[in-house]
């Protein structure tokens, strides 16, 4: 039986619910009858609305709390109806209820999806899909792009926004893992770019408003970004697209409707341009957003999901196009519906984004960063993400996580601790045998330096690192394994007798500490898997009623929230 024999959509609908359901909210999470009372009930958020299906209105006591009218369910119901044999069934989360039977909630997968024990939950994107965890599925980026450019490898790369996708070999889809940001895979270039360029020299060249970066692979060369002005005479700035031609040593900028002929040799632009793009350029009646000269020596003319191939030797573009740009390059199939780049940053499975913004409170560091704002911020680290937590409320900030090398440029994934001395407001942060020193967000000149240059005494690859509201800025603590050393600023050095043990000299803490913080109120913060412990350094103890769960004090989750165990970008 086909999905249209069995499933008919009556005629004349969709319609409003605000004009067809007087009372009930948009944006519903469930809806269920119940039984034969002739009343439904509608589910968002923690409230619940009662509806009279005769009389067509909400009763006037509502909405009330799920947890006062539905005792034991939820809040959230993600789901709920009444099944044949009369009864009410509610989803939420991977458990599901049946109202006033104490023996549940039960397991919906084994009960309702024929699931076994030991069986593997997975994602619905994940079913009859072998590609990488948040892949998409039956969705195609678009094909409106900023600028698209090969390097000396022989990769090819498109760029849109923050974002950059690598091309296949044969230029007919998306490289698995990608898009990505650009700082991970270009660190120093800029988001949004205008346009970009592969020199015969095996250097690619990037512009943005009146600079410009070169690089070698994807790797920025030293001392750029530098002056278009001084570096490419005669070439305006805000360019909308960079295209080499042939082997000639000539190269193209388009902006607007207009073109200039650089010559690479000379670096100087003809005399007479610029030119008209439909004048020099036959086919190509258009604003070129991107522009490249692929493998196989022709140039490709980009503009809003469009393409064109042009032929050289007659001087035009070729018969059939343009092209869309989805199809072609970016491996989409008839049918496949386009999304937006940022869009990939939201999958289904393994996204920050859930409805709780609930992140698993297991962090690689975190530190209290002295930045413009008054109490200054709290950053946890994890992986290739940091978040950013408000002082005041420990609420995550809006738009995160993000990847590190978007806020600490220069930063690599993966760090191992982080301290701030809130004299100086520097802030370290510790990888293996290396250390970085940041001012707020740059990397100070001269760092990375190894740990043993910057603490003299304190090891490599260490758990974490603290200052402690006794001692001012004077001693810094450094955790390793089951034991920690004593770092004394007034004589860069770690005093006779370290490393001691954790557990005799500080009572109530594990072993193996992840990461540790001083707070504003100067109360010292230790952090073991999703759980943290607050030192109380007057007594000299761990604080009475810890450890508590890090997820719900820091990071915002609620006893319901689903916890989050990979930290995914936010969109930016």
């Amino acid at each position: 039986m086909t999905p249209s024999s069995q499933f008919t959509v009556s005629v004349g609908y969709p319609k409003d619910i605000a004009t067809n359901f007087v009372g009930v909210p948009t944006d519903l999470d469930a809806a269920s009858l119940y039984g034969d009372s002739g009343n439904a009930y509608f589910f968002k958020g923690d409230e619940y609305w009662r509806y009279d299906v005769r009389k067509s209105r909400v009763e006037h006591t509502l909405p009330m709390a799920i947890r006062v009218g539905w005792p034991g369910i939820g809040p959230p119901v993600d789901a709920a109806f009444q099944s044949s044999n009369g009864r009410q069934y509610f989803f939420s989360g991977d458990r599901y209820y049946r109202p006033e039977n104490n023996s549940y909630p039960l397991d919906s997968a084994s009960n309702w999806l024929e699931c076994s024990n030991g069986d593997h939950g997975m994602g619905w994107i994940d079913v009859d899909d072998d590609r990488e965890l948040c892949s998409l599925t039956t969705e195609c980026i678009s094909g409106i792009f900023d600028t698209i450019t090969r390097t000396s490898d022989g990769n090819t790369y498109a760029f849109k926004g923050g974002l950059v996708a690598q091309l296949t070999e044969d230029g007919t889809g998306i490289v698995s893992g990608y898009p990505k940001p650009i700082c991970a895979v270009f660190p120093g270039l800029p988001s949004n770019l205008d346009a970009s360029i592969l020199y015969p020299s095996g250097k690619s060249y990037f512009y943005k408003g009146d600079k410009y970066w070169r690089t070698t692979g994807t790797t920025v060369d030293s001392n750029y970004p530098r002056d278009i002005a001084r570096g490419f005479l005669g070439v305006p700035i805000n360019i909308d697209a960079a295209l080499l031609y042939g082997d000639s040593g000539i190269a193209y900028f388009f902006k607007g409707k207009d073109y200039w002929r650089y010559n690479l040799r000379d670096q100087t632009v003809n005399h007479i341009f610029p030119l008209k793009i439909r004048d020099g350029w036959n086919g190509i009646d258009t604003h070129v957003d991107a522009a490249f000269q692929w493998s196989d020596g022709r140039q490709y003319f980009f503009n809003r999901g469009m393409y064109w191939k042009y032929n050289a030797t007659g001087n035009r573009a070729e018969d059939g196009y343009p092209l869309p740009v989805t199809s072609s390059w970016l491996g989409c199939q008839e049918g496949d519906s386009e999304i937006d780049w940022t869009d990939v940053c939201e999958p289904d499975l393994c996204t920050a984004r859930l409805a709780s913004r609930c992140l698993s409170g297991k962090t690689d560091a975190i530190t209290h960063i002295l930045t413009g704002v008054s109490m200054g911020n709290i950053f946890a680290f994890r992986g290739s993400m940091v978040t950013k937590l408000t002082p005041a409320t420990g609420d995550i900030v809006s738009g995160y996580p993000k990847p590190i090398c978007s806020v600490f440029p220069g930063l690599p994934a993966g760090i191992d601790a982080a301290l701030t001395w809130k004299d100086t407001g520097k802030t370290y942060f510790f990888k293996g045998n290396l250390c970085y020193r940041f001012s707020t967000f740059r990397l100070d000149k001269g760092y990375p330096r190894t740990i043993s240059e910057e603490f003299p005494g304190v090891p490599n690859d260490i758990d974490a690192a603290v200052v402690t509201g006794e001692s001012g800025n004077q001693y810094t603590y450094f955790f390793k394994d089951n034991g920690f050393y004593k770092y004394d600023r007034t004589t860069a050095s770690v005093p006779l007798g370290y490393p001691q043990f954790i557990r005799t000299e500080w009572p109530g803490l594990p072993d193996d500490i992840d990461s540790a913080v001083q707070w504003i109120n100067g109360w010292t913060y230790l952090f073991k898997d999703d759980q943290f412990y607050r030192w109380d350094y007057i007594k000299q103890k761990v604080a009475r009623r810890y450890p508590r769960p890090t997820g719900s004090v820091w990071f915002g989750c609620k006893p319901l929230d689903e916890v989050n165990n990979c930290w995914v970008p936010q969109c930016f």
